[in-house]
Order: structure tokens, then C-alpha cells, then sequence
């Protein structure tokens, strides 16, 4: 076992063995990132394979029929959630940079006229691009892959870049920098990682979404000389 792996097996528990006090966990934390020190591995390495440890078991666990409000799913979900809040935290102390993110316009298949949407389970609501934050050492080509497998578990063919989206508003919980994606669905799509439900959409009958993805996809339809019909 690597120590990254074993440092990051102490993390989950130490929140996960945590109900009502956050002592522990952030005790836990700063006794982790001491012993990074010096150590072939990182702070962020650590929570990185804690989080990707938590998701991992969510998907599992609705692969074989667990429901969202199972609280072995609730359980995993706030150990992700609660690190990655700790990572934030942390690098927010360090630096004041806007943070990178990836959102995919995935496309049902060659013809490009329905995209994927995901229903979003987490704040801000409503339907969206799928798509999520870009991790440490990770490039977004990476990251785009990994996204829509941990958000709606299919594999992209033709992943080409589009376009990015920097309006320090456009997203309400921070300045996120965001680059688009365009590729064509391997596979059918459901609904996993903070997601409540998946479905395709024809790009000329979009619902109100979420961030600034409305632009996103009236830009593409733009630059395609596609308009809505």
C-alpha cells in the first residue's frame, strides 16, 4: 500500500467516525498534512484519493439498487464533501486564484442534434451540463473524461475542445473558469455522482440550465449555424 493510499484510509475514517464534532476530522487533517511532510505525497494527494475512494462507493452502491437516501450512500457523501471542503479551505489560505473546471456538451450520437443534461442534486439546482472541477496534476482532457464517468458513468468518443468561459459571475458559488468540451456519447447515461436524474435534450428544446450553459449552447449553435427550430 502506498503511503498516499494509507494516509487518505486514515482520513475517511477519522470523518466518517466523526458524527456530531468536527475536532476529529480537523485534528486528523493537520496530523496529515505533518505527515506529508517530507513524504513522497501531498495533502491534496491524500484527500484527492479519499474523495475518489467515496465516489467510488457511492457508484458502486447505486449500481446494485442502493437508493440516494440509503444512509451508506448519505455516509459516503458526507466524507466527500467534508474533504473536499477541507482541500478548499486549505488552498483558499494559500492563494486567491479562480479555480478550473471542465462542462462537456455530450451529444447522443453523430447527427449532434440532442445533448446530455443532468439534473443537479447538489446547489445551484436544475439542469446543467455535466462537467465538474479539474483535480491536481490532471489535465482537462482528463478531467472531462473522468467527470462525465464519475457523473454519469459512459465513456466519450471525439472529445475535441470548444470553448472557454471565464465571466467571473457565471458561476454563483465562486469565480470558476470553465473549458467546454464538445464529444459524442459511448454507452447509455445515467444517474450517478450528485445527480438526480439524466436525459437528452434537443438542442432546439433546451429548459432554463443552470450557470451560464444557456450561452454555452446558444455559442456552439452560433458557431455551427445551427438555430433553434
Amino acid at each position: 500500500m502506498t503511503k498516499t493510499k494509507e494516509l487518505a484510509i486514515r482520513l475517511r475514517q477519522a470523518v466518517q467516525g466523526c458524527t456530531l464534532h468536527l475536532h476529529g476530522p480537523v485534528q486528523a487533517w493537520h496530523a496529515i498534512e505533518k505527515a506529508c511532510f517530507n513524504q513522497e505525497t501531498s495533502y491534496r494527494a491524500v484527500a484527492e484519493e479519499a474523495i475518489t475512494a467515496s465516489v467510488y462507493r457511492i457508484n458502486e452502491l447505486k449500481k446494485t439498487g442502493v437508493r440516494s437516501e440509503d444512509p451508506r450512500i448519505i455516509k459516503e457523501e458526507q466524507t466527500r464533501d467534508f474533504i473536499r471542503d477541507l482541500l478548499w479551505q486549505k488552498e483558499k489560505s494559500l492563494r486567491l486564484t479562480p479555480q478550473l473546471a471542465v462542462d462537456v456538451i455530450v451529444f447522443k450520437n453523430s447527427e449532434r442534434n440532442e445533448v446530455v443534461l443532468i439534473e443537479r442534486a447538489k446547489e445551484p439546482y436544475g439542469w446543467a451540463l455535466p462537467g465538474g472541477f479539474v483535480e491536481w496534476q490532471e489535465s482537462v482532457e482528463a478531467a472531462a473524461q473522468r467527470e462525465i464517468h464519475e457523473e454519469i458513468g459512459i465513456e466519450l468518443s471525439e472529445l475535441k475542445q470548444f470553448h472557454v468561459f471565464s465571466n467571473p459571475d457565471r458561476d454563483p458559488r465562486s469565480h470558476v473558469v470553465s473549458v467546454v468540451f464538445t464529444a459524442i456519447a459511448k454507452g447509455s447515461p445515467y444517474a450517478a455522482d450528485e445527480v438526480k436524474k439524466v436525459e437528452f435534450f434537443s438542442l432546439s428544446k433546451l429548459p432554463e440550465l443552470a450557470f451560464d450553459h444557456n450561452e454555452v449552447l446558444a455559442l456552439y449553435r452560433q458557431n455551427h449555424n445551427e438555430s433553434p427550430r
